[in-house]
């Protein structure tokens, strides 16, 4: 029997694909979830949103589209944490006044897979009255992106990694050509990426990382040294990793099984 109080929620709006996408799995569950605006951090100075730099426009365009309010938040530049932090306390007080068919105690947010992130998220809302939800979390990316391209989802890429690849990649639609163009060093290379946030690696530690030509030998030797949160994960053991390995973020089952053959 469907819920006759939706959960009313805010979405955090990036102004990019996945959190237009967080935005569309909430939608398609209207029993589950009323959503009531969207918000996200601008830059008043530049006229842009923070970090994606989309024209307030554009934003506004898309708040037109989606039929939705759009609450912007205004960051100053630079912007140290705590003048985020701040901006994000005068923003929830302003959720807190509107009238109560248009507020919200649940916050929406498209993170997929940064642990610190999301545990950032969780402590900053604490003892707030509100609550963080993330409707996409662990999704697998391969699959994820599949299934946004295939549901009509149109965005175009704006600005890639040219340490990773090539500056063309740049400028095109996010579509089946360019997944299917992507090369094959690049999902694997996030799904080493992924296994070590899983081993309990920290963000910034495996970001680092990144760049190492030795960066799954590093990953593993600092997993073996029990660093950041690997112990509260579990003492590293070839079953634990055997485990990660098979984690659907990293999904790399082919390897969990030779090390189960050899190993356990």
């Amino acid at each position: 029997m469907p819920d006759p109080n939706p959960l009313p929620v805010l979405v955090s709006w990036s102004s990019g694909k996945d959190a237009a996408w967080a935005l569309h799995t909430l939608r398609s569950q209207p029993d589950a979830y009323d959503v009531r605006g969207i918000f996200t951090t601008v830059n008043p100075t530049l006229g842009r949103v923070a970090v994606q730099a989309t024209p307030l426009s554009v934003l506004r365009l898309q708040a037109r589209r989606l039929k939705l309010p759009v609450y912007e938040i205004p960051l100053p530049s630079p912007c140290p944490n705590g003048a985020y932090e701040g901006a994000m306390r005068v923003f929830l007080d302003r959720v807190r006044g509107l009238p109560a068919d248009r507020g919200a105690t649940t916050l929406a947010f498209g993170d997929l897979f940064l642990d610190d992130i999301r545990e950032y998220r969780q402590a900053q809302f604490q003892g707030s009255g509100f609550r963080p939800i993330f409707p996409i979390w662990g999704e697998p990316t391969a699959a994820l992106a599949e299934r946004m391209v295939a549901a009509g989802l149109r965005a175009i890429v704006t600005v890639v990694n040219t340490d990773r690849l090539d500056a063309r990649f740049a400028g095109r639609w996010f579509d089946r050509d360019f997944l299917a163009d992507l090369p094959s060093g690049v999902d694997h290379k996030t799904h080493i990426y992924h296994l070590g946030l899983v081993l309990g690696l920290s963000y910034s530690r495996v970001k680092a990382m990144n760049d190492s030509e030795t960066f799954l030998d590093d990953m593993i030797a600092a997993w073996l040294q029990r660093i950041d949160l690997v112990e509260k994960r579990g003492v590293p053991t070839w079953h634990g990793l055997v485990e990660a390995l098979r984690n659907k973020r990293v999904a790399q089952f082919g390897i969990a099984s030779e090390i189960e053959k050899d190993k356990l």
